[in-house]
């Protein structure tokens, strides 16, 4: 079977490269079934079809866009002779036009979900978004629509988009390390002791994921236990805020900040870490802590729609639902300590329920 995937949205996020990008992840586990896979995206600027270096099966179409809405000629389509086609979309501008190719051609179409609505919840971007769901709403009877998690689910439910089933996003295996934390000798690597208990933080340094709360956790624990360490990875609007706000409340002794870790070296923070933690209560996906997970690191993760689904609280990780202070440092606590228990858990979880080359297959059943 021939199977174009389509990502709609122009943001470079999941850039091709830097990251465990679920389209190609995808692509590479239903290659492995024996079907032929192209990755379409639109948010490399080119006034003609443009081929990746790296994954031969990935194309960048001509395009122009409205925020983030990718706008392009669907006739271009034609050329990749699908079969099917997979649109992650996520009620984006373009993917009435789409669809609609898709039934002229008599061609199936999965729209696969992660948001109805915008999660800014400022008055412009959902005005904006409810007004592109009522002109793609007619639209969404002649796709199969499938949901990332439970939450989106309950979106399509509440908008009267058919609904198909809820398929999880999943983790490429080919592009993870099979090391395992905690990994003395790679803690090593990092500079740290074998007696330090790290902390780490992978995001992106703006308000919703609540960087600054990471510090003052940190802080707490760290007087408390001078073995307790906070590594925080990612760049964002607030980053330049963050380093003064360590340098200001001496933290540079207990806290390393880092900007950008390569993909390819970001599992070596995973396995050297005692715990990570997400913060943020508007959590989506969550692909960071599915990667934690994976490598055996004990999560503990503010309730949010992305966590929600992957975590069995207390079995797998731990669940939180304040930005208290003092209860997260008892939740990083319980977890470190538990850590060989809820690390197994976490790696069997994700081997055995989020990997694409274990969900694959449902696109192809629906």
């Amino acid at each position: 079977m021939r199977i174009v995937i389509i990502r709609t949205n122009t943001g470079d996020f999941g850039k091709v490269g830097t990251y465990n990008v679920q389209e190609i992840g995808l692509a590479n586990a239903l290659m492995k079934m024996g079907h032929k896979v192209n990755v379409l995206f639109l948010h490399k600027e080119t006034n003609r079809i443009l081929s990746d270096n790296t994954y031969k099966f990935v194309y960048y179409l001509p395009h122009k866009s409205i925020g983030l809405h990718g706008i392009f000629d669907v006739r271009i389509l034609d050329r990749f002779k699908p079969d099917r086609i997979i649109l992650f979309s996520d009620n984006q501008l373009w993917a009435k036009n789409v669809i609609m190719w898709c039934r002229k051609k008599s061609i199936p179409c999965i729209q696969y979900m992660g948001g109805v609505l915008s999660d800014n919840p400022g008055w412009l971007h959902q005005f904006y978004t409810k007004l592109i769901l009522i002109r793609n709403i007619k639209s969404y009877h002649y796709s199969i629509n499938a949901a990332k998690t439970t939450r989106v689910k309950n979106e399509m439910i509440k908008h009267k988009i058919p609904f198909s089933r809820v398929i999880s996003i999943g983790l490429d295996a080919e592009l993870l390390s099979e090391k395992k934390s905690p990994d003395l000798e790679t803690k090593k690597e990092l500079h740290y002791s074998p007696n330090d208990k790290i902390i780490l933080f992978v995001g992106r340094i703006i308000d919703y994921k609540k960087p600054f709360l990471a510090c003052d956790i940190a802080k707490k624990m760290h007087k408390e236990d001078s073995n307790y360490k906070l590594i925080l990875i990612g760049k964002g609007p607030l980053q330049k805020q963050l380093k003064d706000y360590i340098r200001e409340n001496k933290m540079n002794s207990f806290i390393e900040y880092i900007e950008r870790v390569p993909y390819e070296e970001m599992y070596k923070y995973m396995v050297a870490s005692d715990c990570l933690i997400n913060l943020s209560s508007k959590e989506i996906f969550g692909m960071t802590i599915l990667e934690a997970m994976y490598y055996g690191l004990p999560v503990v993760a503010h309730k949010a729609p992305g966590p929600n689904d992957v975590i069995d609280n207390g079995k797998n990780g731990i669940l939180c639902n304040t930005d208290d202070v003092n209860i997260w440092c008892a939740l990083i606590e319980k977890g470190i300590k538990r850590k060989d228990f809820l690390g197994n858990n976490a790696r069997q979880t994700i081997k055995q329920e989020y990997l694409w080359d274990s969900i694959a297959n449902e696109f192809v059943k629906l």
